[in-house]
């Protein structure tokens, strides 16, 4: 992996601090970004949809406030 990326995680391979929430937000992929911040992203979607978070729940919560735009 190239330095200064970070390594995508399907949904359907969630890694373990997303299984909580994997179930409730199928099709997100997710991540941690070199940051540190969590990142996820909806794919097929135009404009990209990408959010971010501090911590697993936080990124849970930009989901949901982005869903319901």
């Amino acid at each position: 992996m190239p330095w200064g990326r970070s390594a995508e995680v399907r949904v359907n391979d969630p890694p373990e601090w997303w299984k909580p929430y994997a179930a409730d937000y199928p099709g997100w992929h997710v991540w941690i970004g070199t940051n540190q911040l969590y990142y996820a992203r909806l794919p097929k979607t135009s404009p990209p949809i990408v959010v971010r978070g501090e911590d697993p729940e936080d990124l849970r919560d930009m989901i949901k406030r982005e869903l319901g735009r």
